[in-house]
């Protein structure tokens, strides 16, 4: 044992459990972080989407005063064709700007938007279109991208609830899952 080179204290350098104890201290620090640095992005989700709301229901309400009748999907809002190049299920109009943005026209699980899965639920049937509609906003993965469901139907009104809640119940609001945002 006496052949093994010993440390003297001019040399520098750190022992491995010097390091591992500044390793841990890290890791809480991180993980102390890392729950103050999603609370901002979950709520910076909620308020994005709560504002795709309100933009949708402008758009519908602006397609519905141009056709008298609200959509069938989102996606009529988003798209202006004419006759023969529209998306199915939508009617033609030749000419204008779109109603809604068209990321906005995208729903279901496969074109989440904010950390948000997006549905339309559109009303009772008219001749051209539907009387009304609801639409709703679900968090994709429950308080990692959201805390909270939304809905708005063709009142205005926003819904809100804690939780993964079906805030549409057919092509209206459902007020008592969902009650208005304040």
């Amino acid at each position: 044992m006496s052949n093994l080179p010993s440390r003297k204290k001019s040399q520098a350098g750190v022992t491995l459990i010097e390091l591992l104890i500044v390793m841990m201290i890290i890791c809480v620090l991180v993980l102390v972080g890392w729950r103050w640095w999603r609370r901002p992005l979950v709520l910076a989700n909620e308020k994005a989407t709560v504002a795709d709301l309100r933009s949708l229901h402008t758009g519908a309400v602006a397609y519905y005063v141009r056709g008298r009748f609200f959509p069938p999907q989102p996606i009529c809002l988003a798209v202006m064709a004419p006759c023969g190049s529209q998306p199915p299920g939508c009617p033609c109009y030749p000419e204008g700007d779109p109603f809604i943005d068209p990321a906005l026209g995208s729903t279901g699980p496969a074109n989440p938007r904010f950390g948000y899965v997006r549905e339309w639920f559109p009303g009772p049937p008219l001749t051209t279109g539907n009387s009304s509609f609801c639409y709703q906003a679900t968090p994709e993965v429950l308080t990692q991208t959201g805390t909270r469901s939304f809905g708005v139907d063709a009142s205005g009104v926003i819904g809100v609830a804690d939780g993964a809640v079906a805030c549409c119940a057919g092509g209206t609001l459902n007020t008592a899952a969902c009650p208005a945002l304040r």
